[in-house]
């Protein structure tokens, strides 16, 4: 295991190639737009569950109102 090590070392690590770079960075934007997505599925939800309280307090207020 020695070996594998020493040669691992000795082999001088490739320069990532143009397009290695441009995958990372498209991986880096594909991250950030998930991550976009995320917060606004988190927002929409948000509003959605706030909505839904609003009308049972509104329901709740109307059948009071009618007693």
């Amino acid at each position: 295991s020695r070996q594998v090590m020493a040669d691992l070392v000795a082999s001088p690590s490739p320069t990532p190639t143009k397009n290695e770079k441009d995958d990372v960075l498209t991986a880096d934007k594909l991250s950030a737009h998930n991550h976009q997505m995320e917060v606004a599925d988190l927002q929409a939800r948000h509003r959605v569950a706030i909505d839904r309280m609003q009308m049972q307090y509104e329901d709740c207020l109307s059948q009071r109102l009618q007693r």
